[in-house]
């Protein structure tokens, strides 16, 4: 029992030590240094044991503060490398959004329709009748979510090649190309 106990104190003492920075073990060693100066009987050496150790310490102060300030301008390297965001991350991100943003300034023939009727003929191609009376079909055939409730919001938009695509408005997750019937 007793065995462990002391291994456990020269464990949590070598694992503090090695915690500790490299500028934190300096400052100690120093202020190490004054205490020991205090044993010297002679006044001279005293005042030059105590002399040393201050300048020792207003260094390593000084290389203190010149950290500390650096960290407070890019708090970011405080961090470790796997913890630190990546910068071009968040130009990335700002890049994807306004390319999304041109990409819907882009759609200037986008047309606000209103579905009427939505129906499959027998191959599975979905039509859509618009209230104006317009009849507009699937091009590719696939399964479509058909919106709730009838008469439905809708969307219709020229692609940048130039076929128009639909997209229901409360399933805007899925949009399909679509041409004129009538």
């Amino acid at each position: 029992m007793e065995f462990e106990m002391k291994y456990l104190t020269v464990l949590a003492f070598v694992a503090a030590m090695s915690a500790m920075p490299a500028v934190a073990q300096e400052i100690s060693e120093t202020t190490s240094n004054i205490v020991d100066c205090r044993e010297i009987e002679a006044a001279e050496a005293r005042l030059a044991c105590y002399d040393e150790a201050t300048v020792a310490l207003e260094k390593q102060v000084e290389s203190v503060k010149a950290a500390e300030a650096a960290l407070a301008a890019d708090p970011e390297r405080a961090l470790p490398q796997w913890a630190r965001i990546d910068p071009s991350a968040d130009k990335k991100q700002v890049k994807r959004e306004k390319k999304k943003k041109e990409k819907k300034d882009q759609r200037d023939e986008e047309l606000e329709v209103t579905v009427v009727k939505v129906f499959q003929n027998n191959a599975g191609r979905y039509f859509i009748r618009l209230d104006n009376g317009q009849l507009w079909s699937q091009v590719v055939i696939e399964r479509i979510d058909e919106p709730d409730s009838l008469p439905a919001k809708g969307r219709i938009w020229k692609s940048f090649y130039g076929s128009p695509w639909f997209e229901f408005e409360d399933k805007s997750y899925q949009d399909f190309k679509i041409k004129r019937v009538k």
